[in-house]
């Protein structure tokens, strides 16, 4: 992907048009809900140039949003297509790692938006 290009973020949609990340991020408190939007920008804005510490790669096309707000941490795992991030889960992590359930409903979603 060249660098300096501004990608689309956008949130995964399910079939009956639900969109989860929307979801998730209506459930956090009004700082929390700032400090991500503000991170989805600079991703937006930066790309793969955000680099560390703010973006891990977690597997080939799956890629973790690292966010910090006092001592909550709030990950949001997405793929890349083209120019288009496409935001497929978001969670307040607890441990060090990903949960598998979570890593799991993210590639699941990656599935169901490359078939679609």
């Amino acid at each position: 992907m060249p660098m300096n290009r501004r990608w689309q973020v956008v949130f995964y949609r399910t079939a009956s048009g639900k969109k989860p990340v929307s979801e998730f991020l209506d459930g956090l408190t009004a700082g929390q809900r700032a400090k991500a939007l503000s991170v989805l920008t600079m991703l937006a804005e930066a790309g793969y140039e955000l680099g560390p510490p703010w973006l891990k790669k977690i597997e080939d096309d799956l890629w973790e949003l690292r966010i910090q707000v006092g001592k909550v941490r709030l990950r949001f795992l997405f793929c890349v297509e083209r120019a288009r991030c496409v935001v497929l889960h978001g969670v307040k992590k607890k441990r060090d790692r990903s949960p598998e359930r979570d890593l799991q409903t993210a590639r699941l979603r990656r599935r169901q938006c490359q078939a679609g």
